[in-house]
């Protein structure tokens, strides 16, 4: 397994009512297979992750990107303007 540090900013922070957490993830994880865990932790997720970029390390992410212990997973929704 390998730990990573979660940060979730705008509208998702509002709806899972926390701005971080630590996930124990199955080595080798990719971002994709990260999306699933974070469905299964979190269903209120459901409909949400698919307009949201993800950034490993504070550098946007793919859903190839490999996981690896220590890293900082960001989760940021589409910005309005106005």
């Amino acid at each position: 397994m390998a730990e990573i540090s979660m940060l979730y900013f705008a509208g998702l922070r509002d709806l899972l009512g926390i701005e971080s957490e630590t996930l124990q993830i199955p080595q080798g994880s990719n971002i994709a297979a990260l999306q699933a865990i974070l469905l299964k932790a979190h269903p209120t997720l459901e409909g949400h992750l698919e307009s949201v970029r993800f950034a490993r390390n504070e550098e946007f992410a793919t859903n190839e990107d490999v996981l690896s212990p220590g890293d900082t997973v960001a989760l940021i929704p589409p910005v309005t303007g106005g």
